[in-house]
């Protein structure tokens, strides 16, 4: 650069220079430290107060020293600012006519005649070719404006590479086999980007049923977990951003391939994600104790993190349960169950056990997520072999719904004593009751989402994100441990699920028209509405049913088990009023109503009775304090000097009557008067309460007395359900 200075400074040359300030600034700090020898920096740093403050003080003198060099031989006003292709799109805004508008067009091969296409247009049609962006424009921004910050040099091997395979492919563009080579093409143009962030390359860069778990180490080892989990280009680093497309592109092709790489991103990925963001962690952690991206299944990898997370918050806030939402922690077992209801009330059940031998039980929704999974994942392994389908999901199916246990770290011992619980296993043999037919439904649902199923990751992420907030907003269970029914929070868990995949996926094809995208705790009201809105949108072609991920969700057996009969009844019959789901629960409760009201009733009798103990001894409380009061006179009287003795010996006989009754009336009286009127107070407030509730009772049965035919219908559409529905089922044994 030296060498260089010498021509700048000639006046018979005019030197035009481009490069990146940047590289230039790196090269000039490069040469200014070599000015300062290991030897003098160590004598100084060895002599100075402190070596962290001297070693600033030279990066901070070497940084001046290099603004001043380029200063003086590259001036500030001899500089020229080059814009990159968004820059320049930029200014299209305040453009005063379309002639001043700025454009690029691109011609290719293949094209003979017509008019150039526009470069924003081919990369908007290279992602929806790819599948990477729908309908929402902000996503497809995000992705078009990347390429339009790149070097030119990185946008022409881009189109260099669509100009090849719109050769090859002029007619069958958008075949499943012409986008895995525009994706294997794309992913050669950043392959070096990957390689830059990434030692497993091969694994990122090829096709792998694990390809979640890869994902899942790049994201830890560059530690992006929390801002890099959509897998959107929208990082500091654009270096980083190159290679997220490669793999955001390359993950959607697999997903729509392999559906159990959705499932899988879910367990994994966004799951894994939010216990990091609860915790507040960067994810080495985590991952040394649960082997996030090794070959162990999702359940067992989504045990350990539960353990970490168990552990952890046990710590952090002083708590002896879990409290991710998502998750419920009961007092007592849940009870045994026989046949195919059986494995799926334990499916959805784990424990840890901490390093003092104390066992927490768990009930969860995230276990089902991984359950499909892995069930996914065994279909899609079976059908590459000659092995029979049917056995090999029913003996994974028996494998994930155990009951496991895992242990949490040593080094997060919990301080806070757990409730102490046997650790005997009692359950009972389950057979294989409506087993074989329910796995025949699992393979009819599995076979319709085969190369089908259009999502993409900032969907999917977006979709746990809502769910997991939406879970959140509901009351925690664990905090009621009188409610003896699981059963009831795991259907609004399986709801809130549906309906996040219900509300993404219209934000991402922008059409949320009618759709309530609030999560709060009314949870069956919203899904019944946005169900019905969903299902018009596939009605009128707004949302392709056949690729819809959401609508091949809103089948899946294993999550209607855990649904309540009524709300699949409403759905199915399309009659998705809130207040007729009501009136049918209350139907489906009439004699637990009847029931209610005669305990009510009793409860009324023994309060009135009450009121009747208590109104007596208050009227004998009153006439002793009046007694009291009376024979205070007397005495009063009687110390008069004046009265006379024919006087005083009549009061002081009336004070021997009023005695001997005060005496007679305090027998009666075993309380204060205060306390009495404080008694009655409370019973009369008890009995206003036990008639309310009646009155509630009795609103309720005179409502089950109108449903109507239509009604009756919803109810016998949810009696089909009830084979496999465990909704009753997952209740607390109590002891």
């Amino acid at each position: 650069m030296e060498t260089i200075r010498l021509f700048f400074t000639s006046p018979q040359i005019i030197v035009l220079m481009t490069g990146d300030a940047t590289l230039y600034g790196m090269t000039v700090r490069q040469n200014y430290w070599k000015f300062f020898d290991k030897d003098f920096l160590n004598k100084e740093c060895d002599f100075a107060v402190s070596s962290e403050n001297k070693q600033a003080a030279y990066r901070k003198m070497v940084s001046r020293l290099e603004t001043q060099y380029l200063q003086k031989m590259i001036k500030p006003e001899h500089r020229i600012l080059l814009d990159n292709v968004y820059e320049k799109y930029r200014y299209n805004r305040i453009a005063s006519s379309e002639e001043q508008k700025y454009s690029i067009g691109i011609k290719f091969s293949n094209v003979q005649d017509g008019e150039p296409k526009e470069l924003r247009q081919i990369y908007e049609t290279i992602f929806r070719t790819l599948g990477m962006i729908n309908s929402n424009q902000a996503d497809r921004d995000v992705f078009v404006n990347h390429l339009l910050r790149q070097p030119f040099r990185n946008q022409y091997r881009l189109l260099s590479i669509y100009n090849d395979f719109l050769a090859e492919h002029p007619y069958n563009m958008n075949s499943e086999t012409s986008k895995i080579d525009m994706v294997d093409r794309i992913l050669k143009v950043f392959e070096v980007y990957i390689n830059q962030y990434s030692a497993d390359n091969k694994h990122l860069m090829g096709k792998t049923s694990m390809y979640a778990a890869w994902i899942m180490k790049f994201l830890i080892d560059n530690d992006i977990v929390a801002t890099g989990s959509h897998l959107l280009p929208n990082m500091e680093s654009d270096s980083m951003n190159n290679a997220i497309i490669a793999l955001d592109a390359s993950c959607i092709r697999q997903m729509q391939t392999t559906p159990s790489i959705v499932f899988d991103y879910w367990s994994r990925v966004s799951f894994v994600r939010q216990v990091l963001i609860l915790l507040g962690e960067d994810g080495k952690e985590i991952n040394e104790f649960a082997h996030l991206y090794n070959g162990n299944g999702v359940t067992k990898i989504q045990g350990n993190v539960l353990a970490y997370l168990n552990a952890k918050l046990n710590i952090v806030v002083n708590a002896s349960k879990n409290t991710m939402p998502g998750v419920i922690v009961p007092k007592h077992r849940i009870m045994n169950q026989s046949g195919i209801k059986g494995l799926l009330v334990k499916l959805v059940q784990l424990s840890t056990v901490s390093p003092d031998t104390h066992k927490t039980r768990m009930c969860t929704i995230y276990r089902i997520l991984a359950a499909i999974t892995e069930l996914l994942n065994e279909y899609e392994r079976v059908q590459d072999s000659e092995a029979n389908i049917h056995t090999a999901i029913k003996v994974k199916l028996l494998q994930v719904a155990q009951k496991y246990t895992f242990v949490e770290p040593n080094m997060l011992k919990p301080y806070l004593k757990k409730e102490k619980v046997s650790v005997t296993n009692s359950d009972k043999v389950v057979s294989m009751e409506n087993v074989d037919t329910f796995v025949d439904t699992l393979l009819s649902w599995m076979e319709k989402a085969q190369n089908r199923i259009v999502i993409t990751p900032q969907t999917l992420d977006r979709t746990f994100s809502r769910l997991y907030y939406t879970l959140n907003d509901m009351d925690t269970f664990g905090q009621d441990e009188n409610n003896a029914f699981i059963g009831e929070y795991m259907s609004k868990w399986v709801i809130s699920l549906w309906n996040s995949c219900i509300v993404e996926e219209c934000l991402a094809e922008n059409n949320i028209d009618d759709i309530d995208l609030s999560h709060d705790e009314d949870i069956i009201r919203i899904f019944l509405k946005n169900y019905n809105c969903f299902q018009k949108k596939i009605e009128k072609k707004e949302i392709d049913g056949v690729t819809s991920f959401s609508g091949w969700l809103l089948e899946c057996p294993l999550l209607e088990c855990y649904v309540d009969t009524d709300i699949l009844a409403l759905r199915e019959y399309r009659a998705l009023d809130i207040n007729l789901y009501k009136l049918i629960k209350a139907n489906s409760t009439k004699k637990i109503l009847i029931a209610q009201k005669e305990s009510l009733l009793k409860e009324l009798n023994d309060v009135e009775n009450s009121l009747r103990v208590l109104e007596q001894n208050i009227s004998f409380a009153d006439k002793l304090e009046n007694i009291d009061k009376e024979i205070e006179v007397i005495n009063m009287e009687l110390e008069k000097k004046s009265n006379s003795y024919t006087k005083n010996k009549e009061l002081l006989a009336h004070r021997s009557e009023l005695s001997n009754e005060r005496l007679s009336a305090s027998r009666d009286v075993v309380e204060s008067a205060s306390f009495l009127y404080n008694q009655r107070q409370n019973k009369l407030a008890e009995r206003r309460n036990l008639k309310r509730r009646i009155s509630e009772t009795e609103i309720n049965l005179s409502k089950i007395g109108n449903l109507s035919m239509n009604d009756t219908m919803i109810i016998q559409i949810s009696a089909k359900f009830r084979k496999f529905s465990v909704y009753k089922e997952l209740s607390i044994e109590q002891r």
